[in-house]
């Protein structure tokens, strides 16, 4: 084998489950196969919730600490109708008539989805994570383990294969099948740019074209780190049909690639030219090149597979699994599958059986947040499910049998030295 832990996409997802992973079993060799050839900053903001909190901190609490420094925590949100008026503050700390931190330890922070990457991407030894691994299929061959396949025509082989590469999951769509998640019928446009003196961090500002409701356009600016804002805007695709302005839903590629467009920005700015004119400004002096589009897209859980997210010697979580709305919870359950991953392979080895029971544990889980814990759910049980769920750590003695399903590591080799280093002109793998 050239790696006993093959992991499928370098996102927040496949580096949380990497983290979790070799602080369970730091013997294992473990490797993240990423599609771009480096990271640079992208993506939005991330509202980091107490469920996410609490899985980072059983994957590695000095991971936690590291992540929750780089995050601003805010007051609250000011939401406004799209000329910036009839504003009304609502604080984040208090929603439901307590405050967060005095009962749970923990406020809700905001942070950069690419300086969560990066986060996850410094607790992992040198190595680990290889980039320009465009995945291409795999074969699963039982007890001879999984062979993966790239486009350039290499290959790895491995024990287990997880895959976590994202909306439009390519490791899912050979495992299941099941097709692409479900075009919703909106587009967001997505920046992030210097903190300017206007925008403090200490609050969201959302402007809403429905003020009781997110149906319609909306945008919002919010704090990603002390140093950085994001803004984003989301419109029904008809409010894009009667501009003249096209758009092709396109399940081929990820929410995260090939999005920068030329026009990307002034697309955006047709589409809200009725808004705030403070919001427009901010939108005009952006960096046009910075500026992403795509269509929303998402897995309803009412249709989660009865049969799981694993088939033998192979999974996916995060995005791959259960693609949800951009509401926060996307990297908060990826989060979450990360560390009970990490914990079954502690416990149980690498198996299928493994496998089986950490898709067990996580479907039901999954389909609780899906449905009773979203931005438009209030009361008790949201508190219990969001708030007052907690994750075991994943760093400690290991079972029996999970030490007994791994191969003994020959004496005088380093634990963390046995990293896969593929040959890409050969296709094959060797041991370092």
């Amino acid at each position: 084998m050239d790696c006993d832990i093959a992991i499928a996409g370098g996102g927040p997802a496949g580096l949380a489950a990497a983290c979790s992973i070799l602080r369970a079993v730091p013997e294992l060799r473990v490797k993240v196969l990423e599609s771009a050839p480096e990271y640079r900053p992208q993506g939005a903001g991330v509202l980091v919730n107490l469920n996410g909190q609490n899985a980072l901190e059983a994957i590695d609490p000095q991971l936690y600490e590291r992540m929750k420094a780089r995050s601003v925590e805010v007051l609250g949100g000011e939401t406004m109708d799209k000329d910036g008026k009839n504003g009304t503050f609502r604080e984040m700390g208090k929603m439901f008539g307590f405050n967060l931190k005095e009962k749970y330890g923990k406020s809700l922070f905001f942070l950069g989805w690419h300086e969560i990457r990066e986060t996850l991407y410094e607790g992992l030894p040198h190595g680990v994570v290889e980039f320009g691994r465009r995945f291409a299929s795999y074969d699963d061959l039982g007890a001879d383990g999984v062979v993966l396949k790239f486009k350039d025509g290499s290959s790895v082989r491995t024990r287990m294969l997880v895959g976590a590469d994202g909306y439009f999951s390519k490791v899912r769509q050979q495992m299941i099948g099941d097709g692409p998640p479900e075009f919703t019928g909106n587009i967001m446009w997505r920046a992030r740019f210097p903190l300017r003196q206007e925008f403090s961090t200490d609050r969201t500002r959302w402007w809403r074209e429905n003020l009781n409701q997110f149906h319609g356009r909306f945008a919002v600016i919010f704090p990603i780190d002390k140093q950085h804002v994001t803004f984003v805007a989301n419109a029904p695709v008809e409010h894009l049909d009667r501009h003249g302005l096209p758009f092709q839903a396109d399940t081929s590629r990820s929410v995260q690639e090939d999005v920068y467009q030329k026009d990307n920005l002034q697309r955006c700015l047709t589409v809200f030219q009725d808004f705030d004119e403070r919001l427009l400004k901010v939108l005009r002096e952006t960096d046009p090149s910075t500026v992403t589009e795509h269509g929303l897209y998402e897995r309803p859980p009412d249709k989660m597979p009865d049969e799981g997210w694993c088939r033998g010697n192979v999974t996916i979580l995060g995005d791959a699994a259960h693609a949800g709305l951009p509401n926060g919870q996307g990297l908060n359950l990826a989060l979450e599958d990360g560390a009970v991953l990490g914990w079954h392979v502690r416990e149980g080895g690498i198996s299928p059986e493994t496998l089986q029971r950490f898709n067990a544990e996580r479907g039901p889980r999954v389909r609780e947040v899906l449905t009773k814990a979203l931005d438009s759910h209030q009361g008790p049980e949201k508190i219990r499910i969001l708030y007052e769920t907690t994750f075991r750590p994943v760093q400690g003695h290991r079972s029996e049998e999970g030490a007994a399903a791994e191969p003994q590591i020959a004496p005088g080799q380093p634990a963390l030295a046995r990293q896969c280093i593929v040959h890409n002109s050969f296709g094959t793998g060797v041991m370092a």
